[in-house]
């Protein structure tokens, strides 16, 4: 893993964090130059940290921000096959955060799909530590969970044992979602800093109506929408070079400290 990660980039390590009784995994790509904004990257459901390796193929990214991209609970090589709250999830993100963050350093998170649930938790719970969040294709609304046939293999006893221990992560998660989503509605309206919510309104996974979903419990003063014409859910990776140009005019626009 470290070898194919450094066919990117060469200031490439693998770190291991230990919070709570599990450890979680992360890639980091340092910016030795200056102090660089932390950008920290966090994948979906199913999946890894591997699926943003290509993000480090990119000057602009390594050029401006120290990069962090997270194995989530679950997946790759941070607890893998169990599963993990979203609350859960997110705390052990932040606990991470506190330790590698420097004073007078800004942080930006870009989390995809489940990734982008989770980055929004993050933003609800520390609200100043946070200087912007970039949802891409978030899962959101509790009332606008899609659920697909695969899923149900992770999920019935009788073929459960066939599953991966991605797809059982992915399974529970996925029959947690709305139930753990309906309990954190109240935390929304704690959100003070900048987030950007991209959408393709082409989405069959997770569907554009998350879009009107966070326009509608997010601080309206804090949220950005872009409505992505004719992008399916996996935008993030067949437009990777739009989806970076607009994270990264996003996060020039709010940066609190310049490096």
């Amino acid at each position: 893993m470290l070898k194919k990660a450094k066919q990117y980039s060469k200031e490439i390590s693998i770190e291991y964090y230990k919070f709570n009784g599990v450890t979680m995994r992360n890639i980091q790509c340092q910016n030795i130059n200056k102090i660089s904004p932390l950008l920290v990257l966090i994948h979906g459901a199913p999946g890894s940290s591997s699926a943003f390796f290509d993000y480090l193929k990119d000057t602009v990214l390594t050029n401006n921000y120290s990069i962090i991209i997270i194995d989530r609970l679950g997946y790759g090589f941070s607890d893998y096959g169990r599963y993990s709250s979203i609350l859960n999830q997110s705390e052990v993100i932040i606990s991470l955060l506190d330790s590698l963050k420097r004073k007078n350093q800004d942080v930006f998170i870009v989390g995809h799909s489940y990734g982008g649930t989770i980055s929004a938790v993050i933003a609800s719970l520390r609200p100043k530590f946070l200087t912007a969040s970039v949802l891409m294709a978030p899962a959101l609304d509790p009332e606008n969970e899609k659920y697909f046939w695969f899923g149900k293999l992770g999920k019935w006893k009788a073929t459960r044992w066939m599953a991966s221990g991605a797809l059982k992560a992915a399974t529970d998660e996925k029959y947690n979602h709305a139930s753990e989503l309906k309990l954190l509605q109240n935390n929304w309206l704690n959100i003070n800093s900048p987030v950007l919510h991209i959408h393709g309104n082409k989405d069959n996974v997770v569907p554009i109506v998350n879009l009107d979903y966070s326009q509608s419990v997010f601080p309206k003063e804090y949220l950005t929408v872009y409505n992505w014409e004719g992008m399916n859910h996996f935008f993030p990776f067949s437009s990777k070079e739009k989806s970076i140009f607009l994270m990264h005019n996003f996060f020039n626009k709010h940066k609190r400290y310049s490096n």
